[in-house]
């Protein structure tokens, strides 16, 4: 997967990106290896230099798809970085959080 990180965001930033959204995995992707791809996407765009990259919270079917998932990933990136995640909320969709 290193390679497929590397290979995507350097080719985002050869076009001129230098802030990149990522939706990462899929919606049933368990939270360890969301973490897991999530510290590896943050690595590689740092490895690689000059670019913000940061998962997107949206309600797609991506890793992120709801508070709880989001909130999960953003608690575990901190604990293993010392870090707050970097996230960017997509509010064109109506669910940005979860009534209970």
């Amino acid at each position: 997967m290193r390679r497929g990180f590397t290979d995507l965001l350097t080719s985002q930033k050869d076009a001129g990106a230098r802030h990149i959204n990522v939706q990462l995995a899929n919606h049933d992707t368990d939270p360890a290896d969301a973490l897991r791809l999530t510290l590896r996407l943050m690595e590689e765009a740092e490895r690689i230099g000059d670019l913000a990259t940061s998962p997107l919270r949206s309600t797609e079917t991506r890793c992120t798809e709801t508070p709880e998932k989001a909130y999960a990933l953003a608690e575990g990136y901190f604990k293993a970085t010392g870090e707050l995640l970097p996230m960017t909320w997509d509010f064109s969709h109506f669910a940005v959080v979860k009534a209970t």
